[in-house]
């Protein structure tokens, strides 16, 4: 049986070589790049060569890696063995940490994306859509405030461009002022419940000395566990919660808290002091 003649094709999407094969007769056509990540049309002229609007047969020198300006994504596989262009489509990128396959061999490929100044810029306060302005002082390290929550940033230009935006202490998002907060124990017949109103409240374990606001019977809880400062800013009430003793760990929302750390309560919080969970819930009026 005599060899069936095959043309070499490149696709100029992404650079994958590949034949297909001969035409039986001359004239202008169009084959299907095989990369199943790619799969765009490659146009040749048979017989190869005759015309200028030809799919070249050798391999293009201009075959761009990296991440390209329609936002996909192309790299080489790191298998010698294989060596394949593989193209990755914008929508399975993110900005970071990537991994890839290659279709043809399977070997993961792991590539970083880096943010653009407008990724940077963007607010980091959960449903704020700001984009923060770009100083316009020339290089240094600059702060720089939300306009729509208010949040504070530290932000580094570097050549001209912003190269890294820090979030300072995030700013607290405190209850409404008409709302008050209460700590509920228990439910039913045996709930307790403790209202937290302006001013400075202890809780802590039950004993003789009763030392605390809110006194609960468990053991293993501290006298005086914690504090919570309860206080006007700029037209709100905010609640903090100051670890003072902790002879066992104390909890917030499951995440464990030392002495000395301080958290801001909402409300829907909860509280784990001992063996003894507190809810933190609105006050109805």
């Amino acid at each position: 049986m005599a060899d069936v003649e095959k043309v070499s094709l490149t696709c100029k999407t992404c650079g994958k070589q590949f034949h297909c094969k001969a035409p039986s007769a001359p004239g202008n056509y169009s084959v299907i790049c095989t990369n199943p990540e790619c799969k765009a049309k490659v146009s040749f002229h048979y017989p190869m060569g005759e015309s200028s609007d030809v799919q070249q047969a050798k391999p293009k020198t201009d075959v761009q890696f990296g991440l390209l300006d329609n936002g996909n994504y192309r790299f080489r596989c790191e298998n010698d063995a294989c060596r394949q262009s593989v193209l990755v489509p914008a929508n399975m990128i993110k900005v970071g940490h990537n991994k890839a396959k290659c279709p043809k061999c399977q070997t993961v490929h792991e590539f970083e994306i880096e943010p653009t100044e407008e990724d940077l810029l963007k607010c980091q306060t959960t449903d704020c859509n700001f984009v923060l302005k770009k100083p316009d002082r020339g290089d240094g390290i600059y702060s720089s405030v939300c306009e729509e929550c208010g949040q504070e940033y530290s932000l580094i230009v570097q050549n001209g461009k912003v190269i890294k935006v820090t979030m300072k202490t995030p700013k607290p998002l405190p209850p409404k002022k008409h709302w008050s907060m209460k700590l509920v124990l228990g439910r039913f017949l045996g709930k307790k419940e403790y209202i937290l109103s302006k001013g400075v409240h202890y809780i802590g374990r039950f004993d003789d000395t009763n030392n605390s606001d809110f006194a609960v019977k468990d053991k293993y809880v501290s006298s005086k566990s914690v504090r919570i400062d309860v206080n006007e800013n700029g037209g709100s009430i905010v609640y903090r919660l100051t670890v003072e003793r902790a002879m066992n760990p104390v909890y917030h929302n499951s995440r464990e808290l030392a002495i000395g750390d301080v958290v801001y309560l909402t409300y829907g919080d909860t509280l784990k002091l001992g063996k003894t969970l507190i809810k933190v819930q609105k006050v109805k009026e």
